[in-house]
């Protein structure tokens, strides 16, 4: 048996998604080749952007050639997206886009675009509740980067404009972050910086001084770092998705 999975693992090939995009809030179908090897062959499917990963879309799934992904509404529009399917070895299909719209209600204002965080230093995230978004009780907040989630701000913040907290020095340094703030109701409702702003490196000092409030941070439950879509129904309500690190707290 072991035999002729590794021949056919040499097969393995991503046919879809390879070009092209898909949309959010639709059902897309992973086809990929290799997959006779065995009835209890299984395979782990993922989302990868520019080389980061991004999601888990199936955790362990049979190797049948097929699976249904229900493309979440909190992942980034844009290209470089590619899915990685690994089990026995590992392929990559063609990159592609992810294209979709939001539903208005929520509209994102500070940070849009430019702007540079320090480490240890206070922020404020401010944002416009338009007709829809007066409904809106409680939303999310999460901190992205090269479109991926990053790191959980807040899970239910209340929809009162603004937010604040503290930059973690923990934070990998880099210029392609986005704020990201949603209704914990409906997904569909949100709203992402238009452009990336950035995150400097933290110092010496800076590091030895959030190592100090650690124990302020609430770390994530197993449910958010092994949650794996299914893409089968849409309820409406909050997606989520695996993510790579703890829920940040404002201080």
């Amino acid at each position: 048996v072991k035999d002729i999975q590794k021949k056919s693992a040499k097969k393995r090939a991503v046919k879809s998604p390879s070009g092209g995009k898909v949309v959010k809030g639709k059902v897309h179908t992973i086809r990929w080749t290799g997959s006779k090897a065995s009835a209890k062959d299984k395979v782990r499917i993922d989302v990868y952007r520019s080389g980061q990963h991004c999601q888990t879309i199936a955790k362990s799934t049979p190797n049948d050639g097929s699976h249904k992904w229900k493309v979440p509404h909190d992942i980034a529009t844009g290209g470089q997206y590619e899915i990685k399917i690994s089990g026995g070895s590992s392929v990559s299909g063609k990159k592609f886009k992810i294209t979709g719209k939001a539903k208005k209600g929520l509209r994102l204002l500070l940070p849009n675009g430019g702007e540079r965080w320090l480490p240890g230093k206070a922020q404020t995230i401010k944002w416009k509740k338009g007709k829809a978004g007066k409904k809106i009780k409680q939303v999310r907040i999460d901190l992205y980067k090269n479109g991926c989630r990053y790191k959980t701000i807040a899970r239910k913040g209340l929809n009162d404009g603004s937010h604040k907290l503290k930059v973690s020095a923990r934070w990998l340094p880099g210029k392609d972050y986005q704020v990201r703030v949603q209704s914990t109701k409906k997904n569909v409702v949100y709203d992402l910086s238009n452009k990336p702003f950035s995150i400097a490196k933290a110092g010496p000092k800076d590091t030895k001084k959030d190592t100090k409030t650690t124990k302020k941070d609430t770390t994530t439950t197993k449910k958010d770092t092994t949650t794996t879509w299914t893409g089968t129904t849409d309820t409406g309500t909050t997606d989520t998705a695996t993510d790579t690190g703890t829920t940040d707290t404002a201080t």
